[in-house]
């Protein structure tokens, strides 16, 4: 039997839990852009509710099988879901504030113990450009648009368009720059986690 060495090299050395997190984010991500609820998806790969509700938070640790049926039910191969989903741990991920009700909201993570995080409302007037402060773009940080329209750059380059309740997950450093591209005032409010900072001091 020939092995396939693009795919194994594309394979983490070690799959740990900030992965397996990570894969949980993915697959929910991948759920909620196809428009499907967890019924609906445990109906079409045979996986339980509450299997799926615990692969996507990573509760628990997924059998290979129930892994392989949800992937397969969302039209991935298993390999591209873990590159994909190992990939997006590097960028900032959007989420549109219509698609952010029942089912398809977030849930923190379990291991938020002992956790240090910093919350700023940062204020734009029309037309005004801030480039993201240190204090928040210094470590992992989820932003939220709580009035008016937000435009983020992501590493200097891409921009993206931030209506009222529109949010994002950013890694530290992706996310440069905010700017009012509204005629009102704007304001974001940002949730940065310190945790990792904390114990290095």
């Amino acid at each position: 039997m020939k092995v396939n060495e693009t795919t194994v090299s594309s394979c983490p050395a070690r799959f740990g839990k900030s992965d397996l997190r990570q894969l949980g984010v993915f697959l929910k991500d991948k759920r909620t852009a196809a428009g499907l609820s967890m019924r609906h998806l445990s109906k079409l790969s045979g996986v339980s509710i509450a299997s799926i509700s615990a692969m996507e938070t990573a509760r628990s640790s997924p059998s290979l099988t129930s892994v392989l049926n949800v992937v397969q039910a969302l039209g991935l191969s298993i390999d591209q879901a873990i590159e994909e989903a190992l990939r997006s741990k590097e960028r900032a991920v959007v989420s549109r504030a219509e698609t952010g009700s029942g089912d398809q909201s977030r849930h923190l993570p379990g291991q938020l113990v002992d956790a240090k995080l910093d919350a700023q409302l940062v204020t734009l007037v029309p037309g005004e450009m801030l480039s993201v402060p240190n204090d928040i773009g210094g470590g992992p940080s989820l932003c939220m648009v709580v009035d008016g329209v937000v435009i983020t750059s992501l590493d200097g380059a891409r921009r993206i368009k931030l209506d009222n309740g529109d949010a994002y997950h950013a890694q530290t450093g992706k996310v440069s720059a905010w700017a009012n591209g509204g005629t009102a005032t704007s304001r974001i409010l940002c949730v940065t986690d310190r945790t990792a900072a904390r114990k290095i001091q």
